[in-house]
């Protein structure tokens, strides 16, 4: 290992070129510190540890799950889970004419079946977009 404290400036020049280190703006001190920075680091991959530690690992591709169904923007949910529950029990009151139903039959379903509120509400705005419909519903009494 070189001792870099006892270089001078023309001496540190080169050894930071022969380090891949861009010197132009740096003072004595920088290149000093950077040169020992870049030996440690060098000392580290030649045992192997430095490569496992600083090496970020590759992420994988998001792929859609298997079977979920992705329309107008919204994704239905998956089987089993209480966002489908939702889902299920929508299409129940749904019936034949699914744009009649309303926020405060969502409500009502959360209400009777012990569902978080907001999310019934989030979930029955997801299922209107799934289904293409949008705008206000008209009440009918």
């Amino acid at each position: 290992m070189n001792n870099y404290d006892s270089m001078t400036q023309k001496q540190l020049r080169p050894a930071c070129k022969a380090a891949g280190i861009k010197y132009g703006k740096m003072n004595v001190t920088q290149m000093r510190q950077a040169l020992t920075v870049n030996s440690s680091r060098k000392t580290l991959e030649a045992t192997g540890r430095a490569a496992a530690e600083t090496a970020p690992t590759p992420k994988a591709e998001s792929k859609p799950r298997a079977g979920t169904v992705i329309r107008n923007g919204a994704r239905q949910p998956g089987e089993g889970t209480k966002c489908r529950a939702v889902w299920d029990g929508l299409e129940g009151i749904a019936g034949v004419d699914e744009s009649t139903v309303t926020v405060g039959d969502a409500r009502k379903m959360a209400e009777t079946n012990g569902w978080n509120m907001n999310n019934t509400v989030i979930e029955f705005y997801q299922w209107r977009k799934f289904h293409g419909f949008s705008g206000q519903v008209s009440a009918s009494s």
